[in-house]
């Protein structure tokens, strides 16, 4: 399970960002072993200031996330996972948010089968029950909702093709003109690309408007069967914001939660919307927030959407965070129950910022409502990086028929192993994570330090020399050839040192090598 305006006619924004991207907020985490750290002092306490967690409750919180883990039940698994400590989440938003992600839904795959094997009709049965249960029944809030993002927001030409033909096979079925204007909105944003817009082509907007056009047109004719289908409502609002204007997408937005007041799914686009980046204001995001709380008693996922509007207000997802003052705002946010999009970002801020102990717990949290396999593999980083190199290496493990081709899988297994001391399991693996990403400098390094570390001289010395080559601006190529130079010993390492100091002399965090070369010279080393 997971988790996902712009041109001519629309406020002039820094990125794209569609519901489809949001909900799931993904791409693969660039970790490394030694990542850039944010040296944060400890926030001052005041009436916000949530404590972080002890060395004991941390442990506690891993060990119950574990044994939680061993439960099939995707709904009793996700119950039983331990709230963040010092955390004061409201017990019936949990419960909520838990049986939103557990419920039945369809893939693209089952449309795909059902559509092809002439099953239009009992598809649209089945979407049917979908809609009516969530109209009807507590426990089956955004259902249908929830079967649009995981089967139509995709904008591959397979689904184009599979929703064109269900279109034929049924044009009575609002249903199929929402899937398929829901896909074309995908597709436009895929047209258009994520980058600024003063670096976008024209070409791409030509392509994004033209297809945002047929996502319009698609979306009304589906409304206009059944204005009951919220995932229609989501969409307008999407590819208004798009290509045409704000105040289409305000109508799109209003007129849905006219049809369904307690929708999350389009409560968030419409907090998306209310950012001033989008047009949007403070006020508008705070006015939202309190609309959401109004509601939220009847309907509990809206105390998430208020959250997450109020976390809009200070820039929560583009947190620079290079003081303790952002960050504390982050963990006060968090002390509230908080959707995936909010828990997947913190854990990555935190992450970057070196609060392993708060990203593994937000992480965590992401696991326990979407169980998306990219925070599988950003916890397994953390895990490893907190002192369980055991656990994060299965995790790894486990990540590999999900997620194939990766190379940051197997350096994470090579990380782990190393934490293990099992060099040579971990040089398969990193020999493995550079076939598949020739890009990997730290996998390329860290195996040269094995093979110095193994006196294999000879194949330590030739990786130093193709980093120096490839990535002469990078100091792990020429530490490297330090290592060999010192270790065997080989001649040079004077030249060594003067070129690391006229590359890298100015650089703090290149100090410590620095002065161990030239230790190394003071004591004879040529």
């Amino acid at each position: 399970m997971s988790g996902k305006g712009w041109v001519p006619y629309a406020v002039f924004c820094a990125l794209v960002v569609v519901l489809v991207a949001v909900l799931r907020f993904s791409g693969a985490l660039q970790v490394v072993m030694h990542p850039p750290v944010i040296t944060v002092p400890p926030p001052v306490a005041s009436a916000g200031y949530v404590p972080p967690p002890t060395r004991e409750q941390l442990e506690g919180f891993l060990g119950r996330v574990r044994q939680a883990e061993t439960i099939t039940d995707p709904l009793q698994r996700c119950l039983s996972y331990p709230d963040p400590p010092n955390s004061r989440w409201r017990p019936e938003v949990v419960a909520a948010y838990c049986r939103f992600y557990a419920q039945p839904t369809l893939s693209f795959d089952d449309v795909r089968q059902l559509i092809r094997s002439g099953h239009a009709k009992q598809l649209d049965q089945r979407l049917d029950q979908a809609l009516q249960a969530q109209i009807t029944q507590p426990d089956a809030r955004g259902r249908l909702d929830r079967i649009f993002q995981n089967a139509f927001e995709n904008p591959s030409a397979d689904a184009r093709a599979t929703l064109d033909a269900w279109k034929q096979a049924d044009p009575g079925s609002a249903f199929a003109y929402a899937a398929s204007g829901d896909a074309y909105a995908s597709m436009a944003a895929d047209a258009r690309g994520g980058d600024f817009i003063q670096n976008t082509p024209g070409a791409a907007l030509v392509a994004m408007t033209h297809l945002a056009e047929k996502a319009q047109v698609d979306l009304r004719h589906a409304i206009a069967l059944d204005p009951r289908l919220t995932p229609a409502y989501g969409a307008m609002m999407d590819i208004a914001r798009m290509a045409f204007g704000r105040d289409k997408a305000l109508a799109a937005e209003a007129a849905g939660l006219q049809q369904s007041p307690g929708d999350y799914y389009l409560y968030f686009s419409a907090i998306i919307l209310a950012e001033p980046k989008w047009g949007g204001s403070i006020d508008e995001l705070n006015a939202l927030a309190r609309q959401a709380r109004a509601q939220a008693a009847r309907y509990p996922l809206l105390y998430l959407a208020a959250n997450d509007a109020d976390s809009r207000t200070f820039n929560f997802y583009n947190c620079g965070c290079d003081h303790s003052t952002s960050l504390a705002r982050i963990e006060s946010a968090l002390t509230h129950a908080s959707n995936v999009p909010m828990l997947e970002s913190a854990g990555h801020t935190m992450g970057r910022a070196g609060r392993q102990d708060l990203a593994v717990v937000y992480t965590s949290e992401a696991i326990r409502f979407a169980d998306a396999p990219l925070d599988h593999l950003d916890r397994a980083y953390q895990l490893a990086k907190l002192g369980h190199p055991a656990w994060a290496h299965q995790q790894f493990e486990a990540l590999l028929p999900e997620l194939p081709g990766r190379g940051d899988i197997y350096r994470g297994m090579g990380f782990a192993d190393i934490k293990l001391k099992q060099d040579d399991r971990a040089v398969g693996e990193l020999q493995q994570a550079v076939q598949l990403d020739r890009t990997d400098i730290w996998s390329q390094a860290t195996l040269g330090e094995i093979y110095a570390r193994q006196k294999k001289w000879g194949q330590a010395w030739a990786i130093a020399d193709q980093l120096i080559q490839e990535k002469p601006d990078m100091p792990d190529g020429w530490c490297l050839r330090a290592d060999v130079q010192m270790g065997q010993p080989r001649a040079g390492l004077a030249d060594t040192e003067q070129a690391f100091a006229q590359r890298f002399g100015n650089r703090p965090d290149q100090q410590g090598e620095l002065r161990r070369i030239r230790d190394a010279l003071a004591h004879g080393a040529r």
